[in-house]
């Protein structure tokens, strides 16, 4: 399972905890929205062959963790695309697509994904909080 990690400012990382932990419902649309843009790039990246990988990819609300609210975003399963790790963790060359399809996406959005779920729950000011 993959994780957006709290990142960007220390008043946006902040007031986002805060949300979290006033507002779990509104921050986990928040990132359900974000995650599926994320998605809809990682799905950009992933290799085809018979398009199976692709079409499993999902993106789902999990609630509250441990750590605050968590979106799970994969692909595969256990029995048709059991490939998925395989082909997401060896380096290969492929026609179409790249290894690293899902964890690249995420390491170059993770810098600004906090920003971005606060912007789209207007958390810019939250003296309300």
């Amino acid at each position: 399972m993959i994780l957006f990690r709290q990142v960007g400012s220390s008043r946006i990382a902040a007031n986002l905890r805060r949300a979290v932990e006033k507002l779990p419902g509104e921050v986990e649309r928040a990132l359900f929205a974000e995650a599926k843009i994320e998605m809809k790039e990682a799905v950009q990246r992933t290799p085809i062959d018979t398009g199976d990988l692709r079409r499993s990819a999902k993106v789902v609300k999990s609630g509250r963790g441990f750590k605050g609210v968590e979106v799970n975003i994969s692909f595969g399963d256990d029995e048709d695309v059991y490939y998925a790790v395989y082909v997401h963790e060896i380096e290969a060359e492929h026609k179409i697509g790249q290894w690293k399809y899902l964890e690249s996406v995420l390491r170059e959005s993770a810098p600004y994904m906090a920003a971005r779920v606060a912007r789209r729950m207007q958390l810019d000011d939250m003296k309300w909080l």
